[in-house]
């Protein structure tokens, strides 16, 4: 597989938890428009959790096959 191959699927990887984040934060704002601190740690734990279903379990299922 090329550099270029897998910084592209890299790249994606991680682009996934930043949009997870950034919609769960979104989610997760009070009345005001703001976000607690417990409230951005909850962020978080969901984008990580959906960046492990999403992206890092499918393709480390695939790349241990190989």
């Amino acid at each position: 597989m090329s550099l270029a191959y897998q910084g592209f699927w890299k790249t994606m990887l991680t682009w996934i938890g930043f949009v997870a984040f950034d919609q769960y934060k979104s989610l997760l704002l009070d009345a005001d428009g703001k976000i607690s601190g417990p409230r951005t740690v909850i962020a978080g734990f969901g984008a990580g959790v959906t960046e492990s279903l999403l992206a890092v379990t499918p393709f480390e299922s695939i790349k241990t096959t190989l």
